[in-house]
């Protein structure tokens, strides 16, 4: 079966979803031996090693971009690193459920960006969307806030925007650079190793040693995770429209709270995280209404294709 660039681009879109879908229950567990710095380092450090040994294999060439990176390219590796510690502090501060469902700010403001930056028309329906998602933020953060007992969750969620908002300078930089005929792959071994650099000043050396092989088991899951993600994500973004793979990225929260509403009263490595009625009803809300925003700017767009 012959599949079209736009369908592998959806698929690598779902494949990306299903990464980050896990990604917050496993980083959890991980914060019970390790420091956020740690986990982070590891994952970048982990990711650029693998992906530099497949491209000394099947394509030395890659590594011209390495030695003279475009500054814009470097700036995208800055959005990533505190991408991923903000997102990794926020899951310590609250949790994978809440950390989940804020990141969503990121999709919403990678489509206002498509607006901002390449002069699209914002329609009134995808405003009103958008106001949907965010009385779902509000319904969210009110449920989580009766249920917290340590008062950080306004800090989780400080750190959770701020990576959302560097993610999306981030996935604006890889749109640039794949538009102009970059592999994503090629892009994510410079983006890998910059992070890692940054990262690995955090890295809490001395903890290392204490490891045993759960421990190490647990930070090579994270670092597949970071290296299959970015790669499905990178492909994606150049094989389909940036709306198109928000929508199905915007799913990966409802596997989260899935996995965590059915499976964390029968297996311990899933975080017991109770959310209320008003919770779920918030966490809908967002979903749907990026989902419902991003589909009404597709209509929109095909109206306007239409000879009269």
């Amino acid at each position: 079966m012959n599949l079209t660039n736009h369908t592998k681009g959806l698929l690598c879109a779902a494949g990306t979803a299903i990464c980050w879908g896990f990604l917050a229950i496993i980083l959890k567990n991980a914060l019970i031996f390790a420091d956020p710095e740690t986990i982070v380092a590891f994952r970048m450090i982990f990711a650029f090693v693998f992906l530099s040994m497949f491209f000394l294999i099947k394509k030395p060439k890659a590594f011209a971009l390495i030695k003279k990176p475009p500054p814009l390219l470097l700036l995208g590796c800055l959005g990533l690193a505190f991408n991923y510690l903000g997102f990794m502090k926020g899951v310590a501060y609250s949790g994978a459920s809440n950390a989940q469902i804020m990141i969503q700010v990121g999709p919403i403001v990678l489509m206002l960006s498509g607006f901002l930056i390449y002069k699209e028309s914002l329609k009134a329906l995808q405003l009103f969307f958008i106001g949907v998602a965010f009385v779902g933020f509000i319904f969210f953060f009110k449920d989580q806030s009766d249920l917290s007992l340590d008062g950080n969750l306004v800090m989780a969620n400080i750190w959770i925007i701020g990576a959302a908002l560097t993610w999306v300078g981030y996935s604006l930089v890889i749109k640039h650079f794949t538009a102009k005929g970059h592999s994503s792959n090629e892009l994510n071994l410079v983006v890998f190793l910059v992070c890692a650099i940054i990262l690995a000043m955090r890295i809490n050396y001395s903890s290392l040693a204490s490891f045993g092989l759960y421990e190490w088991f647990l930070l090579v899951i994270l670092g597949l995770n970071t290296l299959v993600a970015y790669g499905l994500f990178g492909a994606a973004l150049k094989l389909a429209p940036a709306s198109q793979v928000s929508i199905i990225i915007t799913l990966n929260p409802i596997l989260t709270l899935a996995i965590i509403a059915l499976g964390g009263a029968y297996f311990s490595f899933i975080p017991i995280e109770p959310v209320t009625i008003t919770g779920y009803i918030g966490a809908t809300l967002v979903i749907s209404g990026v989902i419902a925003s991003t589909l009404s700017a597709k209509k929109v767009k095909r109206l306007k294709k239409l000879p009269y």
